[in-house]
């Protein structure tokens, strides 16, 4: 049946849910391609809807050893798509058995790539945002605000202050990152951003940078696979010399085991069809551009 989910501030999304009923809930966004059974079995997790921004969800099942508590903690779970199968030799059933069997309401088919861009304005809105870890040389920040973890930097120094905030985020044990802020000024600073991404990418790690007209990220040896909600335009570059066995499906453009260069610009402007999209390197690593 058709469920309605609607936001502070009056905006509604549609989606698909078998259980009927209404209910008023905290909702919080996840951005992990992984540990989806540690997430809603946390108990930081209790009675919040939980909406998970990767396209697909539980295609590896669960498995009862990665409970973090005796049962899925979590009011209700948005996605985009669901995975009625899993296939993964440790899952012993499926998330949606899992979360049926609790009485957990599953909502699909939302659009949650731009339900999260709303929450994230809400969120500054409401000024409900939290500063755990200050970095940096603050050259431009006169005061640090009290109360609040600092790492001060020299002004003269070979990393520039997002590298250096990377680079401690992952030392306390990070591995996804949501970055603002590291576009729209000055070239080179954006270009220093996305050599972080790419930094991020090579080391088995997720990175997003998030502007104001696109949002980048980077595959390394590797595919990702873009929403079907996805629209606009989408171009993928080589993050050094070549990027070997480029295939692109689900795009207006499609490449098969294609090369790509720092010379050319083979992949500028492809565009999203509205259907699921994968990018696969083979070999190198991939800076994906798709705007907002």
């Amino acid at each position: 049946m058709k469920a309605l989910l609607e936001l502070e501030g009056g905006k509604v999304f549609e989606g698909v849910c078998d259980f009927g009923g209404s209910g008023t809930y905290e909702v919080v966004f996840n951005t992990s391609m992984t540990g989806t059974t540690e997430v809603i079995t946390d108990p930081a997790s209790a009675g919040q809807a939980l909406l998970f921004t990767y396209p697909l969800i539980g295609n590896s099942g669960v498995c009862f050893e990665d409970f973090q508590s005796a049962k899925p903690q979590i009011a209700a779970l948005i996605v985009s798509r669901l995975s009625e199968m899993e296939s993964n030799f440790r899952s012993e059933e499926s998330l949606k058995a899992v979360l049926e069997r609790n009485g957990i309401p599953i909502i699909t088919g939302v659009d949650t790539r731009s339900m999260v861009r709303l929450l994230r304005q809400l969120t500054v809105d409401n000024e409900q945002l939290t500063v755990d870890l200050l970095i940096g040389d603050f050259d431009t920040l006169k005061k640090i605000p009290d109360n609040v973890e600092a790492i001060r930097h020299p002004s003269e120094k070979n990393e520039s202050d997002l590298e250096l905030a990377v680079e401690e985020a992952i030392r306390r044990g990070f591995n996804c990152f949501y970055i603002y802020g590291c576009l729209g000024g000055r070239l080179d600073h954006s270009l220093a951003s996305i050599a972080v991404l790419a930094s991020i990418s090579r080391r088995g790690m997720t990175g997003w940078l998030i502007g104001v007209n696109e949002v980048i990220t980077a595959v390394t040896d590797s595919k990702i696979t873009l929403d079907s909600h996805e629209s606009g335009f989408v171009s993928i570059f080589p993050a050094g010399e070549t990027a070997k066995g480029v295939t692109l499906t689900g795009l207006k453009y499609p490449l098969c085991n294609a090369v790509l260069t720092c010379v050319n610009s083979l992949g500028l402007s492809n565009e999203f069809m509205g259907v699921e999209a994968v990018v696969e390197v083979r070999d190198g690593t991939l800076i994906i551009i798709a705007g907002l």
